[in-house]
């Protein structure tokens, strides 16, 4: 590689870890065509009734919305290799920030957001606080336009770090006070589909009630170093845990760890 190309993604990567020291979450575009295919292939077959829907007239319920949510997560996991096919999308930037030592959520996370529907809000939260590691990088992969309500809400990293110091203050008055003292401060999500973020678990989000005409469909994951450490309801070994498993170790770290597992005879 030439000096010139070696500056240039320096310049990039540098780029994309100021903007998650400033803002919490970077948008960008995934590096593998090919896995988004698959995965977009999946989506449309196992949810074609849901976007086709004509959400612009008044719709009945969709009774089995849950059902096909279901069956579509079954068949995404199912995928062959899906581990290294969705890390694909953001494989680059996930060795850059986390190094070569990764571990990977155990199950990909479906989100389909239907206008209208209360059942698929999740509240503001932040991942930290449910017993994640605080180290882990979530990639979040649109697979139809995500603008306004349709897509997720969040509050940068410094807004999150006031709605922190909030928290641990006797006048507290929980997370919703927070959200909605902080409400002007809160970005919505917009992407094109085939774009990932990248977010930390330390920043608070969420989503509300679809107001748009417009399905939302995308796909997240965890990944975290493997020595980094880990949340509270999380035990890591080699092999990941029950949350995680290896995604891939650098030649070192297997050296490293058969020496460890070596048996010693006097």
């Amino acid at each position: 590689m030439c000096l010139f190309h070696t500056i240039l993604k320096c310049s990039r990567m540098n780029t994309i870890e100021q903007k998650l020291e400033s803002d919490g979450l970077v948008i960008l575009k995934n590096l593998s065509q090919d896995s988004w295919d698959e995965f977009n292939s999946i989506i449309q077959d196992e949810l074609s009734l849901i976007l086709n829907l004509n959400f612009e007239d008044e719709i009945q319920n969709i009774s089995n919305l849950n059902e096909k949510r279901m069956q579509a997560y079954k068949k995404l996991n199912e995928v062959s290799s899906w581990e290294k096919k969705y890390a694909s999308l953001g494989y680059k930037y996930l060795e850059q920030l986390l190094g070569p030592d990764i571990l990977i959520q155990r199950k990909l996370n479906l989100s389909v957001q239907v206008p209208n529907d209360k059942t698929s809000m999740l509240g503001i939260h932040a991942d930290s606080l449910s017993g994640q590691s605080p180290f882990e990088i979530v990639m979040w992969t649109a697979f139809t336009e995500v603008f306004e309500t349709n897509g997720m809400f969040y509050f940068d990293r410094e807004t999150s770090k006031k709605m922190f110091a909030e928290m641990s203050s006797s006048e507290n008055e929980g997370l919703e006070y927070l959200r909605k003292k902080y409400w002007g401060h809160a970005k919505f999500l917009k992407m094109k589909p085939g774009q990932i973020a990248l977010f930390t678990g330390t920043i608070f989000h969420g989503n509300v009630i679809n107001s748009t005409n417009s399905p939302r469909v995308s796909i997240n994951c965890r990944f975290k170093n493997l020595f980094s450490p880990q949340g509270k309801t999380q035990s890591i070994d080699r092999g990941g845990s029950i949350f995680y498993k290896k995604l891939q170790e650098s030649a070192i770290t297997r050296i490293g760890h058969e020496y460890l597992q070596r048996k010693v005879e006097f």
